[in-house]
């Protein structure tokens, strides 16, 4: 049984879908004249990093494309707004992840007006970022719960490098220094987590993966993507948005099932 996680994912999903919005992370729609040349409105394009802007012609609201502008008036390449194409700005942030997944940006419902913009680009805003480090930080706890489960008294450190019970011992001398009451288990790193658990096959087949490779590779992305947040680096860095979102949305399901699977007292 596992008694010490503080938080689940149902915690963390209720925190950011009553605190954070869609409207937290978006950036205003930025609308044009339909009568402007099209040569003016891409160099401003261009000038403001912009890609879509929005367009007022006459009665009729659209968009433009900075790649589909050429020559005549941006009206010629204005495009109408699609249901699918919006979101309220009240849609809750934990929500958008798996829309940007499948698309570039969606624009923003606030009230009667389309006036706001999300990208792909924004999710690299705090909140975001705060988001995804949470759900990363809880998955590895559950690790080292099924770990302290599945290798009782100490029994785990016959399966690792000594290299790597040095370093944890390390980490836990330190941390002993500060008066901080752990173990040695509570001090190994993500990646010793990932090799303790890949040796139990029972463990990584109920996690839904079928083969050790599988496990493997999706914990490695998993901590490459955790380090990249814990190092403010971009997180977007040898990866495209969609496998990152298609990660993210991975481990919050596996943390679902591990939650089914040994549940807290």
């Amino acid at each position: 049984m596992r008694k010490n996680l503080q938080l689940d994912s149902t915690d963390l999903r209720k925190i950011f879908e009553e605190s954070i919005r869609v409207k937290d992370i978006s950036s205003k729609l930025i609308y044009y004249s339909g009568n402007k040349k099209s040569s003016i409105v891409k160099k401003f394009m261009t000038r403001s990093d912009f890609d879509v802007i929005g367009i007022h012609n006459e009665d009729i609201t659209g968009y433009v494309d900075i790649s589909d502008l050429k020559t005549g008036y941006v009206s010629d390449y204005m495009r109408h707004f699609i249901p699918g194409e919006l979101i309220s700005e009240t849609t809750p942030l934990i929500d958008l992840m798996p829309i940007l997944k499948d698309r570039e940006r969606i624009f923003v419902l606030c009230k009667n007006r389309i006036d706001r913009i999300v990208t792909r680009s924004d999710l690299q805003k705090a909140p975001v970022r705060m988001l995804i480090f949470g759900f990363i930080s809880i998955m590895e706890m559950h690790l080292l719960q099924i770990i302290k489960d599945v290798y009782p008294n100490n029994t785990w450190e016959k399966q690792l490098h000594q290299n790597r019970i040095e370093s944890a011992k390390k980490i836990f001398n330190q941390r002993k220094n500060n008066n901080e009451a752990l173990d040695l288990v509570d001090c190994i790193q993500f990646s010793d987590k990932r090799d303790l658990l890949m040796r139990k096959n029972e463990i990584w087949s109920d996690m839904g993966f079928t083969s050790k490779t599988a496990f493997r590779k999706f914990f490695t992305n998993a901590e490459q993507l955790r380090n990249k947040l814990a190092h403010a680096q971009e997180i977007d860095t040898g990866s495209s948005w969609p496998e990152i979102i298609g990660l993210v949305i991975h481990v919050e399901l596996l943390i679902q099932k591990l939650e089914s699977l040994y549940p807290t007292d």
